[in-house]
């Protein structure tokens, strides 16, 4: 029997009411960095490139950081 590979695309937000806006940012920071995304390959988890919709404006800086470093 063939093996099954099942193909999953996941997001990743910071919602505008979010109780705890510093922790989710810095949650999005180390998923984002290189460690983070050495620790999601490690486990099977392909990155790709992170593609920004909604309003930029209101993305923490710290978050623009680790996207900018993550699409180079």
């Amino acid at each position: 029997m063939p093996e099954l590979q099942a193909k999953a695309s996941y997001t990743l937000t910071i919602l505008n009411d979010a109780p705890n806006r510093s922790g989710a940012s810095s949650f999005v920071d180390f998923l984002l960095s290189a460690q983070g995304r050495a620790l999601l390959k490690q486990h099977g988890v392909d990155i790709i490139k992170p593609a920004v919709t909604g309003n930029v404006q209101a993305m923490p800086p710290s978050v623009q950081i680790v996207i900018d470093a993550a699409n180079q």
